[in-house]
């Protein structure tokens, strides 16, 4: 395994390349509306922000008029209340 030490400027230039690569491929796939996109955000430790990333992101999609279906599997039911 190969570790890699970055200094806090070094770090960042990797996270917005990071970023660039995610929004690419997030751009391809929502040019592509005939398709279905299943997104699991399954944690098992409380406290990580599932419910928050969950509603979040369907939020953000209907801001870009696409069709989102949320199951909420939590036992707390919080993207339901």
């Amino acid at each position: 395994m190969i570790q890699y030490y970055y200094t806090k400027k070094e770090w960042g230039v990797v996270m917005e390349k990071e970023k660039l690569k995610i929004l690419e491929e997030l751009r391809r796939i929502l040019n592509n509306k005939n398709e279905a996109i299943i997104i699991l955000n399954n944690y098992f430790k409380g406290g990580v922000g599932k419910s928050k990333l969950s509603t979040m992101f369907a939020y953000l999609t209907d801001k870009l008029n696409l069709k989102v279906l949320m199951i909420d599997k939590d036992l707390q039911a919080t993207l339901t209340k």
